[in-house]
C-alpha cells in the first residue's frame, strides 16, 4: 500500500494510542489524517493490563471512557509484593480530589477497534 504524497497529520502507530489520537484530532475538525504502522493488520487487543486515571481523563476527552469502564473491573487498591512480603499498598481513593477517576481499571482484553 502506498502512502499519500500530501497529508495534514501523520500518526505513526495504529495501536490504541494512535487510534485515540486520530479520533481526538477528528473531533477537533482535522480531517486529513494518515495513520502508518509497521504491521499490516491491526491488533485485536491491547497489551496493557491496567488503565490509570490520567489515561481515563484522555479517553473521556474522546468520549470512550464510560464504555471502557463498563467493560472493566474497577480497582480501588493495589498491593505490591516482593516474593512473600508486602512492599506497598496503593489506595487510589487518594486521587479523588484530583480526578473523576479515583481508581484504576483492570480488564481481560479490549479491542481497540470496538470504539
Amino acid at each position: 500500500m502506498s502512502l499519500p504524497t500530501d497529508t495534514s497529520v501523520t500518526i505513526v502507530g495504529a495501536g490504541p494510542s494512535g487510534m485515540a489520537c486520530a479520533l481526538s484530532l477528528t473531533q477537533q475538525g482535522v480531517s486529513d489524517i494518515t495513520i502508518v504502522d509497521a504491521v499490516q493488520q491491526a491488533e485485536q487487543s491491547s497489551r496493557a493490563l491496567v488503565i490509570h486515571a490520567a489515561t481515563l481523563e484522555a479517553l473521556d476527552f474522546i468520549s470512550v471512557a464510560d464504555a471502557i469502564i463498563d467493560l472493566s473491573i474497577k480497582v480501588s487498591e493495589t498491593h505490591v509484593f516482593d516474593r512473600k512480603s508486602l512492599m506497598v499498598t496503593i489506595d487510589f481513593d487518594t486521587l479523588r480530589p484530583y480526578t473523576r477517576y479515583p481508581f484504576s481499571l483492570s480488564y481481560r482484553s479490549i479491542s481497540p477497534s470496538g470504539y
